[in-house]
């Protein structure tokens, strides 16, 4: 496999790193890199350079052929950390500004678990979800003509948390099939329907490593290692991969992983839109809705294969 990275206009970047599995290697002065005796079949390539956005890309390595790539890589879009403090208050809570600090009133907050909500920041850039209570959190901060903000929250009972989140001018706009699958993830962490997952507090114990390197992962995936489907931020079905594909997230790129043994008997309503003609066992199964959502049968091929889904730190 060899290739070249270039910015947007076109010119080579240097000291890229370019991630396949567990191999990587860096690109020269002209942008190009090169792996050898790379393992035929599906994977990701992940392409990294600090002040540039990563670049993740599935693709099928072919059996004895050098594969020709080019990736351009784009600066990245400014993010100002999100202060999170315990609050003295309970729920969820805090203020949205601007870039120089100045309040934003109309600032559309959605909060997605047990006792969410969604609303609207008043005159100060202020809100309030006084009820959310025990639980993992999504929160979603937009504005028109702005970067959408996503963190997650952790309570205990009777806890409380201030958020001060500062939004950045961007044109970006999220497509409505994510919006249905913050949804999904709400009704899932507020129930707890049958899936595991690893908490932002769990995934901080283990830093910058590799997704394909977190025990738990490994324990629940290695049955089925060669046949996972990896699901990006609910929205996107990247395919089935091998469990070392999941090296190109570290531990600290994410803020929630989810993970099953059966993506047909647990996939919620989004994920079952984007995967109509999912095979999921040798025979038909009668199921209380089909992957098209009309209920029936579903005309099926193999047995339904383990998940996971890998929510991004935006």
């Amino acid at each position: 496999m060899r290739g070249t990275v270039r910015d947007s206009a076109g010119l080579p970047l240097s000291g890229a790193l370019v991630l396949l599995g567990e191999r990587e290697t860096r690109t020269d002065q002209q942008g190009a890199f090169r792996l050898e005796r790379v393992p035929p079949g599906p994977s990701l390539i992940t392409i990294r350079l600090e002040g540039y956005a990563t670049v993740r890309s599935r693709l099928v390595v072919p059996r004895g052929e050098t594969l020709e790539l080019a990736y351009l890589l784009t600066p990245a879009v400014e993010m100002l950390p999100t202060v999170v403090v315990e609050g003295r208050r309970t729920g969820i809570y805090g203020t949205v500004g601007d870039s120089a600090f100045r309040p934003v009133a109309g600032a559309r907050v959605e909060v997605f678990g047990a006792r969410g909500a969604e609303l609207v920041t008043d005159s100060t850039g202020a809100f309030a979800i006084p009820g959310a209570d025990r639980g993992v959190y999504w929160v979603r901060v937009s504005l028109e003509g702005h970067a959408e903000r996503q963190l997650t929250v952790e309570l205990e009972r009777g806890q409380g948390r201030e958020l001060v989140i500062r939004l950045m001018p961007a044109k970006r706009s999220r497509a409505s099939t994510e919006r249905g699958a913050l949804r999904d993830l709400g009704l899932r962490l507020a129930t707890g329907l049958r899936r595991d997952r690893l908490t932002p507090n769990e995934l901080t114990r283990f830093g910058s490593t590799g997704l394909c390197d977190v025990p738990q992962i490994r324990a629940e995936l290695r049955s089925r290692a060669d046949s996972t489907m990896v699901i990006l931020n609910g929205a996107w079905v990247l395919g089935f991969m091998n469990i070392r594909s999941l090296c190109a997230w570290g531990s600290d790129e994410v803020h929630l992983v989810e993970f099953g043994k059966d993506v047909c008997a647990e996939a919620s309503h989004t994920i079952e839109n984007l995967i109509p003609r999912m095979w999921c066992s040798g025979r038909n199964r009668a199921v209380t809705r089909s992957l098209r959502g009309s209920g029936g049968r579903i005309s099926t091929q193999q047995p339904g294969s383990s998940y996971i889904v890998i929510w991004e730190r935006r």
